[in-house]
Parts: C-alpha cells; sequence; structure tokens
C-alpha cells in the first residue's frame, strides 16, 4: 500500500513537498488540490475520507475546533513544529524521522496526532539525525486550552 501524505499550505508550494518526493514519498500539495484559503475543515475531511497522512505546520491542537475536525473526521495529523529551522531543515526532519513514525502512524486507529521535534543543536539534521517523535493523539480530548496562545 502506499502512503500518502497531504501537505498543507503553511508548509509552503515547493520546498517540503519537494524534498519528501525527491526522498521517495507519495506527496499530494494543498495547492493542487484546493484554493488558498480553503478552511482547514475541508481539506481534514477530504484528506481523512482518503486515508491519506496530513502534514501540517500548524498546531491544531490548540484551538478546540481543530481539535474537534480531528476526532469528528478520524484524521491521521503529523504536525512539523518549525523550531527555529528553515523549511528545508523541516522537510528533511521529517524524511529523517519517517523511519521510527511509520509503524506507528499507519498501525494506530485514527484519530492520531504526531509531532516531530528537531533534534538538538538543529544541525543534526543535515548529518541525518532523527527528530523526536510524540504521539498527542490524548491531547484531541482535552477541553482546556494547551496553550495561553488559544486562550486570546
Amino acid at each position: 500500500m502506499i502512503t500518502t501524505f497531504f501537505i498543507d499550505r503553511n508548509l509552503g508550494k515547493n520546498t517540503f513537498p519537494r524534498i519528501l518526493a525527491d526522498a521517495g514519498l507519495h506527496v499530494v500539495k494543498h495547492d493542487d488540490r484546493f484554493a488558498q484559503d480553503t478552511p482547514d475543515e475541508k481539506w481534514i475531511k477530504d484528506v481523512a475520507s482518503r486515508g491519506w497522512i496530513g502534514i501540517t505546520g500548524d498546531d491544531l491542537l490548540k484551538r478546540p475546533s481543530g481539535r474537534e475536525l480531528i476526532r469528528t473526521y478520524d484524521a491521521r495529523i503529523v504536525i512539523v513544529t518549525a523550531g527555529n529551522i528553515k523549511t528545508e531543515q523541516r522537510a528533511q526532519n521529517f524524511v529523517n524521522s519517517w523511519h521510527l513514525l511509520e509503524r506507528r502512524l499507519l498501525a494506530a486507529k485514527p484519530p492520531i496526532v504526531f509531532k516531530i521535534h528537531r533534534p538538538s543543536p538543529p544541525e543534526l539534521i543535515d548529518q541525518g539525525k532523527s527528530g523526536r517523535i510524540m504521539d498527542f493523539t490524548h491531547r484531541l480530548y482535552d477541553e482546556i486550552p494547551v496553550s495561553s496562545k488559544a486562550r486570546a
């Protein structure tokens, strides 16, 4: 079975998707399927219904509406944190970390959310070091804001 990765618009149109595709991953870019201003609900519903994995830089867990969308549509989401690194490094961090995430992500019953954090120091990305993978699925059921930003 081929795993398809849907790349959210906030990770860019070209660099992030190209690096994943160059690594042999099957990628669908946000703008190849949707208008730039398409709300998260529409792409999350579509991606989940196809069994794809949504990759985003948006921490959907910080918003109650984001958590609700993931739960409602039984989505599989990977949040690639920025960690003060360039898009190229974010993408390479995903590629470096995929082997750690693959079995867990594909075996788990949706809804599921994982975050990939960069290794420290970030220069380790260029040396092929994997990032830190964290399962945040339990946060889908939080009733309180995940951060002070969510309260604003």
